[in-house]
């Protein structure tokens, strides 16, 4: 289908989680994502960030609430102890 769409000069757009796959090569405009490689089958990670951009690009009245939301998910997040020690095992400076 993008070999058709490019030999009608169309432009062909893509979205794909690997930078430098065959996908994001042929395509036109690509916008990698950053939820990384898939080892097997689609993750959560990829499915929210696919529904994230996809939002961004239609548009509409969820983000209005984003700021909220982000804070919504980290007060859920801060309970978790096991989470605190990954987060600020991430946050610690390296030296």
């Amino acid at each position: 289908m993008c070999e058709k769409a490019l030999a009608a000069n169309l432009p062909v757009y893509a979205v794909t989680a690997a930078f430098g796959s065959p996908l994001d090569k042929m395509a036109t405009e690509s916008i990698v994502l950053t939820c990384g490689a898939e080892k097997a089958v689609a993750a959560s990670k990829t499915v929210i960030e696919q529904a994230l951009l996809a939002q961004a690009v239609l548009g509409g009245d969820e983000w209005k609430n984003l700021g909220k939301a982000a804070d919504a998910c980290a007060a859920v997040l801060a309970q978790d102890p096991h989470v605190q020690e990954i987060y600020l095992g991430l946050a610690a400076p390296e030296g």
